[in-house]
């Protein structure tokens, strides 16, 4: 196919795409790579050349319904949830037996692979798609696709590439993200290395400064949510 702009009509393009069934590719947030799409996990591994049954990961937005059916307790679902909203990271993660159909069915063993790194770009998508497979813009074996021309000549122009660069930081380096086995105690651990650990002696160091965040941001919420409960307190 051929090169799109981030618009509103090359959203829409792309939407029309999804909408028959065929795959796509999407740029991430930096500093993440591009990912091809589709509806269904079978779209996306017939456009990467393997096995039609893979599994493979869904892309939700923050705060999706999929994050209340995970098989965690609620300090393990608030990390995983923020793990993947604001670091970017991508999980594994255990099902509930009640979780929707579309959500079970890519989770081999009960645990799923979900990302929510929806580029802010694409919010007219979401609200279309709501969830899609995604797996990173690459042939297998290849390094994932970082810029749209990367990615129009990793499917050699088999696939309508919506081209983000000009919304992404090229000045940052990019790559696949991390990936979290999250345990329904809240048990973390890396289960696949990338761009957010780079640099960190071991896993033990990265996930050593992840909590460290979260506990951060959990500091920050609460003395927020504080500081509204006692202006709604006080006397007028």
């Amino acid at each position: 196919m051929t090169l799109v702009p981030l618009s509103d009509a090359g959203i829409a393009t792309v939407a029309q795409v999804l909408g028959t069934g065929d795959a796509v590719v999407l740029p991430c947030p930096s500093p993440l790579p591009y990912v091809v799409a589709a509806r269904s996990p079978q779209s996306v591994n017939g456009a990467k050349g393997r096995p039609r049954g893979q599994p493979c990961g869904r892309l939700v937005e923050p705060g999706d319904v999929a994050f209340s059916h995970l098989d965690l307790n609620e300090d393990a679902r608030d990390f995983a949830e923020w793990a993947a909203a604001v670091e970017l990271v991508s999980l594994l993660v255990p099902v509930t037996h009640a979780a929707p159909a579309w959500l079970r069915s890519g989770a081999p063993h009960r645990f799923a692979g979900l990302s929510a790194a929806w580029h802010p770009g694409l919010h007219p998508l979401v609200e279309q798609s709501r969830h899609l497979s995604i797996s990173s813009a690459n042939r297998t074996a290849r390094p994932p696709a970082v810029t749209a021309q990367e990615a129009e000549k990793a499917f050699a122009g088999r696939l309508l590439v919506l081209d983000g660069d000009g919304v992404r930081d090229r000045t940052r380096d990019h790559g696949s993200a991390v990936m979290l086995q999250i345990l329904r105690t809240g048990t973390a651990s890396v289960v696949r290395n990338g761009v957010q650990n780079r640099g960190c002696a071991d896993d033990r160091e990265y996930l050593r400064r992840l909590r460290r965040r979260f506990r951060a941001h959990r500091s920050e919420v609460r003395a927020d949510e504080a500081s509204t409960t006692e202006a709604a307190e006080a006397p007028r």
